[in-house]
């Protein structure tokens, strides 16, 4: 799956973009020069947006929405964000002061944004909750882009034909109005579903409950992300393959609760717990053990 690196512009600007280890978006450069940065909380979920010499700009806190922050903390103030059903920002309003309004923006149904008040820049945050480029009008989820002008994703999903489609760059069957994808790799709902309860009852409990949030996403993160552990994959049963990138991915599980605190019996508990609920997940629970 291809992560995109570099937009060149009709007016002779080059974006180009850092991307870590995890594929995600940190950082962007214009004609060679580092614009803006970000830190994640997670693998979604930026917490912080930087200039390029480092000086934060923005923090983000989350609340009711699943990649869509409820507040902005920006100069000193506290802003209220509002967003519509799928995530999409419309919105950001100062809580100390109603007159304050940096953002506000409609959507048209693919996608496009129209800025109402306010600067494109203030809100990185776009459609449907995806990382927004006024520069390029593209849309980062997860590991790929959306382009809203074609109402189609830039690049292919290397899982599409595992689940017996045949366009790899449809955005959510075409249902934009009613469907999001904020990781880039589109499940149908039946297997979207399943990956979710899967995660669920496998982590419930991890270490004493302070792990299990970040036991589920991950759990989730990897069945819909990972290429080897694709939507496909997961559907349509690969035990063996499974059962490998599952330990894989369990042994993650264990170093990050380690490394936060967790202390050694529950650490394994949660490796235990991501690798049955992976496995569960895929169908193949009985090949856990």
């Amino acid at each position: 799956m291809g992560s995109l690196i570099t937009v060149s512009l009709p007016d002779g600007r080059l974006i180009e973009y850092v991307t870590d280890g995890k594929g995600r978006r940190i950082g962007k450069m214009v004609n060679g020069v580092l614009t803006k940065q970000w830190i994640y909380r997670d693998q979604l979920k930026p917490v912080a947006e930087l200039d390029g010499t480092g000086n934060i700009i923005s923090e983000f806190i989350y609340g009711t929405k699943a990649n869509t922050p409820d507040l902005v903390i920006r100069g000193g103030n506290t802003y209220r964000v509002v967003s519509d059903q799928l995530g999409s920002p419309v919105l950001a309003i100062n809580t100390a002061n109603s007159s304050d309004i940096p953002f506000q923006a409609t959507y048209a149904a693919f996608g496009e944004r129209t800025l109402v008040a306010g600067a494109d820049s203030w809100m990185p945050f776009g459609f449907a909750g995806g990382i927004y480029d006024p520069d390029t009008g593209l849309t980062r989820f997860g590991l790929r882009d959306y382009d809203f002008r074609i109402g189609r994703w830039i690049s292919k999903d290397s899982s599409f034909n595992l689940r017996g489609e045949t366009n790899a760059y449809a955005y959510v069957g075409s249902d934009p109005l009613n469907r999001t994808d904020s990781v880039g790799a589109y499940m149908d709902q039946e297997c979207a579903y399943k990956v979710e309860q899967g995660c669920r009852d496998g982590c419930q409990g991890v270490c004493g409950g302070f792990f299990d949030a970040a036991c589920v996403q991950a759990c989730i993160f990897s069945a819909g992300l990972i290429e080897s552990l694709s939507p496909g994959r997961i559907c349509n049963n690969e035990p063996w393959q499974q059962r490998h990138n599952c330990f894989a991915e369990s042994q993650a599980v264990f170093q990050s609760c380690y490394d936060r605190g967790g202390l050694w019996g529950d650490c394994e508990a949660a490796q235990s717990a991501y690798y049955d609920a992976c496995m569960f997940a895929s169908g193949r629970g009985d090949l856990a053990q």
